[in-house]
């Protein structure tokens, strides 16, 4: 098992932005209360790091998340 990689966390900003136009700012979409409900419906483990949603694949020995 040394040698299997695994995902330690899956990080990802749940504001989608599309482009407008150089004089209009972008559209912004924020689907943060969708993937929040999926994740609590599903018991899967994650935590808020700023704006960003961190989905935990497995948790090393030095970190300490502060799970939501």
């Amino acid at each position: 098992l040394e040698d299997t990689p695994f995902i330690e966390w899956l990080e990802f900003d749940p504001v989608v932005r599309e482009y407008c136009g150089r004089l209009i700012p972008d559209k912004q979409t924020d689907y943060s209360s969708e993937i929040l409900n999926i994740l609590n419906k599903h018991s899967i483990r994650f935590s808020k790091e700023e704006s960003y949603i961190k989905v935990w694949g497995y948790i090393s020995a030095d970190t300490n998340p502060e799970f939501v």
